[in-house]
């Protein structure tokens, strides 16, 4: 095999179209900005008033719910930070993202998007068998 024979590896995106791009970028607010720094107003704006977010063995429903549970999370793990996105994958109206959390542990979301906003959220605690 000749040179001319050798294929260059194709460059790979995260996102299947600046639609699902513009998705990934939300949720990076969602996580680093919102979550991170505790910032409730932008957490509420990125969720849409009737989501549905499932995870950890419970679902709950609208957003007023949401930031509940979020709150008495962070209450029960106060220093709780994301630090990275490993993996980020969009496909049209949906996200899905690996959260590298400060204490090693990591969670997978999965989240459907309409006009700028979570309606959807599932939410992974992966086992690492650490």
């Amino acid at each position: 095999m000749g040179d001319a024979d050798v294929m260059e590896p194709k460059s790979r995106k995260a996102a299947d179209s600046e639609h699902a791009e513009h998705n990934l970028a939300l949720f990076e607010r969602l996580d680093f900005e919102a979550w991170n720094k505790r910032d409730w107003e932008l957490f509420r704006q990125l969720h849409a008033k009737d989501v549905i977010v499932g995870g950890f063995g419970q679902e709950t429903e609208n957003v007023d719910n949401h930031v509940a549970w979020a709150q008495a999370f962070l209450k029960e793990n106060p220093e709780n930070q994301i630090e990275a996105h490993p993996i980020r994958i969009g496909a049209g109206d949906w996200t899905a993202v690996t959260g590298l959390f400060n204490d090693g542990s990591t969670m997978a979301t999965i989240a459907r998007w309409e006009d700028g906003q979570v309606v959807e959220e599932y939410l992974f605690q992966l086992v690492t068998g650490r």
